[in-house]
């Protein structure tokens, strides 16, 4: 009877269970945003709009205006037969009035490439159609100083001011421009660097990769890191440089990427295969005056792909190799007598700092001539200026903005606004009085949104007419910049002061730029993990962008053999699996989380509750916290329980969509997943075994939506459960009360 009455029982609350935490439906995690738009493979020759701006192009009557910019590659020579697809559709809606009055409606829709019209259409369909439009060679010959092409689409809809009617119309984002070129091999100029390895605005996103001999040395290693770091800063932070021994290429990563090889000839024999000025031979590289520790840079056409290059940085001996990567993360390499071939015989990375000087640049001598924004709606011009390594901007940097204006503007809608690389600093109004004289905007610019490299300053205007209806007033609104306006930069020696206090994963790189050159940083790696090198050109890259010095120098030390001074001197980046690190079992006393000798899983002893996690399980480990070795500095760890969990360490440090969930001292990083702690004000729950599936019991939520939210389930089950659970209740007792009253019967 127990047992009929213990199967009962559990009947009733799998009902009840059932009905109270039934299913919501799946359980929502990090969405993955749709993959950026690529150049349709089948043709190479059309770019779809969706690549150049994923966003549908909305012109609203009577009057509108939009602006699309790209440009192509650097091994595109454009042939004529050019053409615009354009997917067009119209929206129209009018009035009785209208119907009688007027014999239909629509809109024309004037556009233009690099300032010369190509054709105007008159819409007055409403379903997507397509229109092919010829653009005439000439117009192929982009006027602007960074290169771009600019297509412009001005909509005229003046048949919203005469009758009560709405016009709108989409060029939608599957429209293409068609551009039949012929691939011609990359310049390999020195000077040009970083193109063509990076080309700021070029739609095609060209892949690259640094290549380091099957068994580095630490130098040589040291050398890519200074390389990667190079790229970051020349990149603005938009190229990173995955690092790859050559033995572990494919041969589709040789021939789709540039590649950027680093280390001695005798390690890299695969490079006699490319056409270098000097060649690399088994006995080493020479060139007549050089000397043993000679640095060497080249760069030629890639053997694998003639539209990709190979960059070379090298030397016969490891001082050479890092004289080479020194010289390119100055990011000015001056060629010798061949464009593509330099030799490095000394460099000073101590050099860090330059004279005072104040610096003056009118648009005229950055190449900019007087240029006027005209139209409806939107437009902007972009003006890019340079700073130096070993040197910042000072208080007292402006740019000083002379300019014209139509009368005609709308004064309350229209608006000038500007910006520094993407934020904005300054805004100016336009009026009555500025429309009859000519005007100076004078702008501050903010010290902490320089970059060293390319700045881009950006004037945003918005231009509305006072009557929209107005005949002329599409030819009469126009902004003029002149050509005398001018940025005033007040540069002095980069130096960076820094608090050694140490800052939470929020902030985990301010302590790594305490030296303009990134000396003081101590990258300790695996030697037999390459995954390792990766997440530190990451690293280094981000930290390079940042930088100011001439030359930048971090440090590299191999995990099995790495000096006291090495770790006294620097601030320290360690980068692995625990048990390949010696030194992360030797720090146990000081991390938030520490590691036994030959255990890849954290111990972590500060939490409110430990768990024995399943062996093989993958988790990635960042933590920060004081060097034991110098009070002064700090050491961040990036550790990985396998291969796929270091792996995860290095995203959350480098993407930035995960790296803004990084806070406290201490982070468990579960594919996507990121939990953090500060162990420093106290305990907290116990992260590992949270992140990993089936580690912890699963405890069933109190407070559960309600059965008719439950995403799903019909409404009639919840009653229907209920009833069920209570009817099977009622015969549990029913089933007890007669089995006493039997018993009763029987004595």
């Amino acid at each position: 009877m127990k047992k009929i009455f213990s199967a009962l029982v559990a009947l009733f609350l799998a009902g009840v269970l059932a009905a109270g935490f039934a299913p919501v439906g799946q359980a929502q995690g990090i969405q993955t945003p749709e993959p950026t738009p690529v150049v349709d493979p089948a043709n190479l020759d059309t770019v779809s709009f969706a690549t150049l701006d994923p966003a549908d192009i909305v012109l609203n009557g009577p009057f509108d205006s939009a602006r699309v910019q790209f440009a192509i590659p650097s091994t595109w020579l454009l042939q004529d037969g050019a053409s615009l697809n354009l997917v067009i559709s119209g929206s129209f809606t009018s009035t009785a009035q209208l119907q009688s009055e007027a014999q239909g409606s629509g809109a024309s829709l004037e556009i233009s490439m690099n300032g010369e019209v190509i054709d105007t259409l008159f819409i007055n369909w409403t379903d997507p159609q397509t229109v092919a439009l010829q653009i005439p060679a000439a117009v192929l010959t982009s006027p602007r100083v960074d290169g771009r092409h600019v297509l412009d689409f001005s909509l005229d809809a003046s048949i919203d001011c005469r009758f009560p009617h709405e016009t709108s119309i989409v060029i939608m984002a599957n429209s293409a421009v068609y551009l039949p070129h012929v691939n011609v091999a990359p310049k390999t100029n020195l000077n040009l660097l970083p193109a063509p390895i990076y080309q700021r605005y070029a739609f095609q996103e060209e892949p690259a990769l640094l290549v380091v001999p099957p068994q580095p040395t630490a130098d040589e290693i040291k050398a890519a890191m200074i390389i990667a770091a190079g790229f970051g800063r020349m990149s603005s932070g938009e190229l990173v440089l995955p690092v790859f021994p050559y033995n572990s290429l494919t041969d589709e990563q040789k021939s789709n990427s540039h590649l950027v090889f680093v280390g001695k000839p005798s390690s890299l024999q695969v490079l006699g295969q490319v056409n270098f000025p000097v060649g690399l031979t088994q006995q080493g590289l020479s060139s007549p005056g050089s000397q043993p520790d000679d640095g060497y840079i080249q760069m030629a056409v890639s053997p694998w792909n003639s539209a990709r290059v190979v960059l070379y940085a090298g030397g016969n001996t490891d001082i050479g190799v890092v004289k080479a990567a020194q010289a390119i993360s100055s990011g000015k390499v001056q060629p010798g007598a061949s464009p593509n071939l330099t030799v490095i015989s000394q460099v000073d990375p101590t050099v860090t700092q330059i004279s005072s000087v104040l610096e003056d640049s009118t648009f005229t001598s950055l190449g900019y001539p007087t240029q006027t924004i005209s139209g409806y709606g939107s437009g902007s011009n972009d003006y890019t200026f340079f700073i130096q390594p070993g040197q910042t901007v000072g208080d007292g940097a402006y740019a000083n903005l002379i300019y014209n204006h139509s009368a005609l503007l709308d004064y309350n809608t229209s608006s000038l606004v500007v910006s520094l690389n993407g934020q904005q600093i300054g805004s100016g109004r336009f009026t009555e009085e500025t429309a009859v004289t000519t005007n100076t905007l004078k702008v501050d610019i903010p010290s902490e949104l320089v970059r060293i490299g390319e700045n881009r300053l950006t004037l945003d205007v918005q231009l509305m007419p006072v009557n929209y209806c107005s005949g002329a007033a599409g030819n009469t609104l126009w902004v003029s910049v002149s050509n005398l306006s001018s940025i005033h930069l007040s540069l002095i020696p980069a130096a960076v002061n820094l608090s050694n206090q140490l800052v939470s994963l929020t902030q985990y790189d301010v302590p790594f730029l305490s030296s303009p050159t990134l000396d003081s940083v101590g990258l300790i790696l695996d030697p037999s993990n390459p995954v390792g090198w990766s997440i530190a050109a990451a690293l280094v890259s981000e930290l390079g962008r940042q930088s100011s010095g001439i030359v930048l120098n971090p440090e590299v030390a191999f995990s099995d053999s790495v000096s006291d001074d090495f770790l006294k001197d620097n601030d320290l980046i360690i980068i692995g699996r625990p048990s390949k690190i010696p030194l992360v079992a030797s720090m146990a006393d000081v991390m938030p989380a520490p590691f036994e000798a030959n255990n890849d899983l954290a111990l972590e002893r500060n939490m409110a509750v430990t768990y024995r996690l399943p062996s093989g399980s993958s988790l990635g480990y960042i933590e920060m916290f004081n060097s034991p070795f110098n009070d002064s500095r700090v050491v961040l760890t990036v550790l990985g329980s396998t291969e796929e969990g270091l792996m995860w360490s290095g995203n959350a440090l480098t993407i930035s969509q995960l790296r803004r969930n990084l806070s406290g001292n201490y982070a468990v990083i579960h594919q996507d997943q990121i939990l953090t702690t500060d162990t420093r004000i106290g305990s907290g729950p116990n992260l590992s075994a949270t992140a990993v599936p089936g580690a912890l019991p699963t405890i069933p939520s109190i407070s559960e939506p309600p059965a008719s939210e439950i995403q799903g389930q019909p409404n009639w089950i919840f009653p229907a459960i209920v009833t069920v659970s209570v009817l099977t209740l009622a015969l549990v007792i029913g089933l007890m009360v007669f089995s006493k009253a039997r018993n009763k019967v029987k004595k």
